[in-house]
């Protein structure tokens, strides 16, 4: 059988915002300023710990990277709840909350029953499915949170008369790129690891000399 390489990656979707306003705005400015230079942080160690499981074949270094994220996430939600809400309001930075406390549950939680899916993983076709299909689910709850934070953050906006820039910088285009490269890499590899799965399966049959079995596998191709 062909050997494969899983990667235990949860992709974080990641924003960067710039906020251009009248001078009379200015301190809704900061304040959104001041949250986002929170999610700088988290957009470097995300990239950080991604980059790591693409390219590492080292455990221990994995698992540094990913306890450097969960640090990074625990700080930043120490020093958003600092900055308080503003004018009242708390909608957009409890948002923000949600999505670093729904962030550290996934690297905690999700990423535990992660590995015990992915000790079974290769056992057989329905197991990687019920892998991928976690990971999957870990990095919606991730999208869903984001969400939450870009509606929040326009409605902020939109209350405030402040104008939004959204931009992509070079960490959170090749955060994109690789959720897309890794999205199109489980596609391939299911494929392979069918055909992998049945190579074994119709290779056993033959040395029983199961010729009956070995012909209906055969005929489930067509």
């Amino acid at each position: 059988m062909y050997s494969f390489k899983k990667y235990l990656l949860l992709i974080f979707p990641v924003v960067w915002f710039s906020f251009s306003s009248n001078a009379q705005y200015a301190n809704a400015v900061q304040y959104l300023e001041a949250i986002n230079q929170e999610y700088n942080g988290i957009t470097t160690a995300s990239w950080d710990y991604t980059r790591t499981i693409l390219y590492s074949k080292s455990a221990r270094a994995t698992e540094k990277k990913r306890k450097k994220l969960i640090s990074s996430i625990e700080t930043a939600e120490k020093n958003i709840k600092k900055i308080g809400p503003w004018e009242g309001n708390k909608d957009f930075r409890d948002a923000v909350l949600g999505y670093l406390k729904t962030s550290y549950n996934v690297l905690i939680k999700d990423y535990e029953n992660l590995l015990t899916l992915e000790d079974n993983a290769e056992k057989s076709y329905e197991a990687m499915e019920r892998y991928l299909k976690a990971k999957k689910e870990a990095n919606d709850k991730l999208a869903v949170a984001q969400e939450d934070v870009q509606k929040e953050l326009e409605s902020f906006c939109l209350a405030h008369k402040i104008k939004l820039i959204e931009e992509q910088t070079e960490i959170s285009k090749k955060l994109s790129l690789a959720n897309e490269v890794y999205q199109y890499y489980n596609n391939v590899y299911m494929l392979f690891f069918k055909a992998n799965i049945l190579e074994v399966k119709i290779i056993e049959l033959i040395e029983k000399k199961d010729h009956q079995a070995v012909k209906k596998e055969t005929d489930n191709l067509n």
